[in-house]
């Protein structure tokens, strides 16, 4: 007997069937179905089932394939070294910041954690506010205010080769306060 002539089992296409007749005169019917194989045991009247065991591996979610297709860890940001240049520790960042941020956060940013659009936006505004606080009234005026695809390596429009617009001005503090 082949699967074209058993059809469907409970809605699901057969692969194939095997009928066999043991010495005792049992039967033993194993269906592949698409997904696993039953084994079953025919004596008198009735089956009973020996075994069941998968073919297939079972499906991976999508969500779960994409994340292990795609890095985690990025390595330092550029976050890391403007803050450095700026003088802004992480605690500065959460002390400022008027939003919700955790030191852990900022931390993960730092180190190249994935971080989602919305959090990433989030650090870019901490990083503004707490330079803006450290800077002259004359300052605040020219001060280029950071946006997330200036800080992280993965954002979507990340361009590795633009200057920082207030590097003259980083210069010009670091000059004063020596």
């Amino acid at each position: 007997m082949n699967a074209d002539s058993v059809g469907l089992i409970n809605n699901f296409p057969l692969t194939h069937l095997v009928i066999e007749q043991k010495v005792d005169k049992s039967l033993i019917i194993c269906v592949h179905l698409r997904s696993s194989a039953v084994l079953f045991s025919f004596l008198g009247n009735f089956f009973r089932p020996k075994f069941v065991f998968d073919i297939e591996p079972p499906v991976i979610r999508r969500h779960a394939a994409r994340m292990e297709m795609e890095e985690r860890d990025l390595g330092i940001q550029p976050l890391d070294g403007i803050m450095q240049r700026w003088g802004v520790t992480n605690h500065d960042l959460v002390e400022d910041s008027p939003e919700q941020l955790t030191h852990k956060q900022i931390q993960r940013a730092k180190a190249g954690r994935r971080l989602t659009l919305k959090m990433m936006m989030k650090v870019a505004r901490s990083l503004n506010i707490a330079v803006w606080n450290r800077l002259s009234k004359a300052n605040k005026e020219t001060f280029v205010e950071y946006l997330h695809k200036d800080i992280f390596s993965y954002s979507k429009d990340y361009n590795p080769d633009k200057a920082d617009p207030n590097e003259a001005m980083i210069q010009a503090l670091a000059k004063i306060k020596k």
